[in-house]
């Protein structure tokens, strides 16, 4: 029954386990981080500025990993060999971020690689990896003396030496024993190794002379698009330039290469930066459809953007670019007659505006003539339309607005001027016999001057003035 349960166990850690190569993300970054200061006390490697690129390589997931190394599941050394011949070919003066973070993705598959029970196909060995991440000190580390290595032959002696205690460590895992037996006393001989390894693979990189192999080209330029890659989501933009002017320098791109750049560049929002080299490998090849069909997009995408701010000549420039970068394009010339429209509508809706201001304008004026002629009826009435006017015109043309909120600022005032002679006119109205209510008439008509009764009780008052006037007229001509 215990073995019973046991190999329960067993198979439930197997399908549960996370998968990993061999160390935890604890270990390698330790083991990386010490190769660094171990290079950088030789003068080797300084690590101030790219320590973190380093470490961000020792961490670098599965998906870069295989994006990177295509033939690390089948090949691991080839793979080892051959990105160290790459990193070699391409160093230069001064290490940048990019070739450091590839330099600490290096250093991960080298530390795996030579790990002790990399190659296993056990539980165990994910229970003796999650106990070393547990464990580990990175103080126990021990200093070593990178060497030059031939990796063709480096990486046999230490796939040796990685596997001596395998059997040990999983027979004391199966007994129960666990990392408290040889497992814990070879782990700081176990990372150090790998430490050393790591090591040993950078220094020869960056130290050895550099020696004819069988990179290709297209290698190179691989290489370069992961750099483009890596800076634009992971710097500023004035560092994203600053890494394009040595990369560009690198290698001597082909369309295809500059192409992969512009669509970087593209995704990470510098779409200027990807339209200039996309123009610049369409002046090289005309014909080269995929590129014409982006050079228009971006231009669609411009007018798009810009109908949205309103910017209706803006967009009809960038759909008319759209349509002269791709004459075939199924939406550009529809979408420049639909911004052309917009821009007829919006100028016949600004020719209404101005045309409604000249009118409220001229009721002002006649308005001004009527209160000349006492007619303060015909007056308030036409002040009153002005205003209605004014208050119709919406904020669509900022002068426009302006200006019709300032008429209409100007009729209240007006209204409220006419509305002191009203009470006047009321007071000499009642001294010549007129109503006695005459003044308590003006002046409701004046607290009353934004209704429509306004001009029914002034023309109710001219009335009774005259029915006054003819009454005493008749008397007049009776006397």
């Amino acid at each position: 029954m215990r073995i019973f349960s046991t190999l329960i166990l067993v198979t439930l850690l197997a399908l549960t386990a996370a998968p990993a190569h061999a160390w935890g993300p604890r270990a390698e970054s330790a083991i990386v981080t010490s190769a660094a200061q171990l290079l950088s006390k030789e003068g080797v490697l300084q690590i101030q500025r790219i320590e973190k690129n380093l470490q961000d390589g020792a961490l670098a997931s599965e998906l870069n990993l295989n994006t990177i190394y295509p033939e690390l599941a089948g090949n691991p050394v080839s793979a080892i060999e051959n990105e160290m011949m790459l990193l070699q070919s391409l160093r230069g003066s001064q290490i940048d971020e990019y070739y450091a973070y590839r330099l600490g993705m290096l250093g991960k598959v080298v530390a795996n690689y030579t790990a002790p029970l990399a190659r296993e196909e056990s539980a165990y060995k994910n229970l003796y990896y999650r106990d070393v991440e547990s464990n580990i000190d990175p103080m126990s580390l021990q200093a070593v003396t990178p060497q030059v290595v031939d990796p063709r032959v480096y990486f046999e002696r230490r796939l040796l030496e990685s596997a001596v205690n395998t059997d040990v460590i999983i027979k004391e895992y199966k007994s129960g024993v666990g990392f408290r037996g040889v497992a814990s006393n070879t782990l700081a001989e176990a990372a150090t190794r790998s430490l050393a390894s790591v090591a040993d693979v950078w220094r020869t990189i960056l130290s050895a002379r550099a020696v004819e192999t069988n990179i290709s080209l297209e290698q190179q330029r691989d290489y370069v698009v992961e750099a483009y890659r890596y800076f634009l989501q992971n710097s500023s933009e004035a560092k994203v330039l600053a890494a394009d002017r040595r990369l560009s320098e690198m290698v001597n791109p082909n369309p295809d290469m500059i192409v992969r750049i512009g669509d970087l560049f593209y995704e990470a929002g510098m779409r200027e930066e990807a339209v200039r080299r996309y123009e610049s490998v369409l002046a090289a090849v005309p014909d080269r459809r995929d590129v014409i069909e982006r050079i228009a997009e971006y231009y669609m995408a411009l007018g798009e953007e810009a109908l949205q701010e309103d910017q209706l000549e803006d967009a009809l420039e960038a759909f008319g670019s759209a349509l002269d970068a791709d004459a075939l394009h199924p939406a550009a010339e529809s979408r420049r007659l639909y911004a052309a429209d917009l821009i007829a509508e919006r100028e016949m809706r600004l020719a209404a505006a101005k045309g409604a201001l000249e009118q409220a304008a001229g009721l002002e004026m006649l308005a001004e003539q009527e209160v000349l002629n006492n007619r303060f009826t015909e007056s308030v009435a036409l002040l009153r339309e002005a205003q209605t006017i004014y208050e119709a015109i919406d904020d669509e043309f900022p002068l426009e607005y302006q200006k019709a909120s300032t008429g209409a600022r100007q009729v209240a005032t007006r209204l409220r001027s006419l509305q002191g002679q009203l009470m006047a006119n009321a007071q000499l109205l009642s001294g010549c016999g007129y109503s006695l209510d005459a003044p308590r008439i003006a002046s409701e008509a004046g607290r009353g001057i934004d209704k429509e009764t306004l001009n029914a009780m002034i023309s109710d008052a001219l009335t009774s003035l005259e029915r006054d006037l003819d009454a005493q007229a008749e008397e007049l001509i009776r006397f």
